[in-house]
């Protein structure tokens, strides 16, 4: 017997599919590439991509794209790269909870020994949350 494997990646492209979501808007970049082939690679039963890629310029602008199409529609998915990106999709997050709208945001990430080994990550982590953590100003190096 052949050995298949599921990911995260193949149960998130079942289940957008299974809310009725038929577009996702993506901002491709270095840690959601696998994310997107998976999602990409899904297909449905006449073997057409069961669900379509819309490419975006910027984080903003997919997530606002996304935030639309859930206004037309039953619900939206949005994928976007690690860090700034997030933080520029959280406007239309943000927009979208208030209109109790299903907006699904995906944002890739380093692997976890990645993290933890570079100060880079750690530091520039630390400086997008610093001001509501306490606890990091705490553990930080002097920057």
């Amino acid at each position: 017997m052949a050995h298949s494997t599921f990911t995260v990646g193949n149960y998130l492209a079942e289940r957008l599919v299974q809310i009725g979501i038929r577009h996702h808007f993506v901002v491709p970049g270095d840690y959601n590439l696998i994310l997107l082939d998976k999602l990409g690679g899904k297909l449905d039963l006449f073997g057409k991509p069961a669900l379509i890629e819309v490419g975006c310029a910027n984080e903003l602008n997919c997530s606002m794209a996304a935030e639309g199409y859930a206004q037309a529609n039953s619900a939206a998915a949005c994928v976007v790269t690690y860090s700034v990106g997030a933080l520029s999709a959280f406007n239309s997050t943000g927009s979208a909870y208030a209109e109790n709208l299903p907006l699904i945001l995906l944002s890739g990430l380093p692997i976890l020994i990645i993290q933890a080994n570079s100060i880079s990550c750690t530091i520039y982590s630390g400086r997008a949350i610093s001001h509501i953590s306490s606890r990091w100003r705490r553990r930080s190096p002097a920057i």
